[in-house]
């Protein structure tokens, strides 16, 4: 790797860019070099296909209710609490879902288990206050939760979100800076029966 080898002087010259090897003595160092360091970079937030549209039983845990893709580049991204809203279709009951957590590709839960709130007769609302980081690379996100068992057959949720809004500080861990998130809007995950 150069360093404890004394090569021959005169067979390197001075460089004149950084990054290039230079030999004096017979002790190779290296011409320091100027990075540049950028916070996270986001290629995707989007619905995810890997949490397709599916049936779902009522009154047990862990049901799978939607799912979603954050795709960073550069660091890892850190939101402090996330919004996420649930349209339903009437079926032969109501009842608010409950347990709801969120669950990364590994299977690990990253936050809740929280219980949602009516915003209205068919549209509920649930905030995971748990600080999330989002890793680098391309992960899929799941949302879980409990459905009543007054919920009928044939009722449909429709998980959806929009980080522009319900997403709270992100953040990059490394930098500490923010990460506008403006250019991802809502967005609705598959549904579920």
């Amino acid at each position: 790797y150069g360093f404890g080898i004394s090569p021959a002087a005169g067979s390197a010259s001075v460089p004149s860019s950084r990054g290039t090897l230079t030999v004096t003595s017979g002790s190779p160092y290296v011409y320091s070099t100027q990075l540049t360091v950028t916070g996270a970079s986001i290629t995707t937030i989007a619905k995810a296909n890997e949490v397709p549209a599916q049936n779902i039983a009522i009154n047990l845990p862990n049901q799978p209710l939607g799912g979603y893709v954050v795709d960073l580049k550069g660091e890892e991204l850190s939101v402090q609490s996330t919004v996420i809203t649930i349209a339903s279709t009437t079926g032969s009951g109501t009842g608010l879902l409950t347990g709801l957590t969120l669950v990364d590709d590994t299977g690990a839960v990253v936050a809740g288990p929280v219980d949602a709130q009516y915003t209205s007769s068919l549209v509920q609302t649930a905030t995971f206050n748990d600080t999330i980081t989002y890793k680098t690379g391309r992960h899929v996100y799941t949302i879980r939760g409990k459905v009543a068992s007054t919920i009928g057959n044939g009722g449909t949720y429709i998980v959806s979100m929009n980080p522009s809004t319900g997403w709270s500080n992100p953040r990059g861990v490394l930098t500490g800076n923010t990460i506008s998130l403006t250019a991802n809007t809502s967005f609705a995950m598959n549904t579920m029966t």
